[in-house]
């Protein structure tokens, strides 16, 4: 199991394992509902084509920033969910039109949760081509949150 995971790390592929049979659904570990018909076409809706951050990031056409509550002056106290910063990161489903289908927040702060996923919902990719037909694509999406005071 560890060198099928390094392995699958070092290729770029997901750690998943699927069982033998034609429907597979994303582990249950994860909060994700997707699933997958691997006997469907690549790049359909049943079976989106797995495409990195990075080249989704070169593929953006919009992408809104997410609106926070306005900070606290500094020397003023911190609310809780403003104390220190952190990542939020998010699987999403985008159609061949480049708009995000469905979007699942992962990991991160839950005071980030609301705002991050409100503005992501809303990005715009350029439709990604497969064979030279717009496809589906599953990505990965990283955020990295900074909260401080305003002068």
């Amino acid at each position: 199991m560890r060198l099928q995971l390094l392995l699958c790390i070092a290729l770029g592929l997901s750690p998943i394992q699927y069982p033998m049979d034609s429907q597979t659904s994303i582990s249950s570990k994860a909060p994700l509902s997707y699933t997958t018909d691997l006997q469907a076409p690549l790049g359909s809706e049943k079976h989106p084509v797995r495409v990195s951050s990075g080249i989704m990031l070169s593929n953006s056409i919009r992408r809104d920033i997410p609106k926070y509550p306005p900070p606290p002056r500094c020397g003023e106290p911190l609310p809780e969910s403003w104390k220190g910063s952190g990542v939020s990161v998010l699987h999403a489903l985008i159609d061949p039109e480049g708009k995000i289908n469905r979007l699942d927040y992962i990991s991160g702060r839950e005071a980030f949760r609301e705002p991050v996923t409100n503005a992501v919902h809303n990005w715009v990719y350029k439709p990604y081509l497969l064979n030279g037909s717009a496809a589906w694509i599953e990505t990965t999406i990283t955020l990295e949150v900074q909260m401080g005071c305003s002068k």
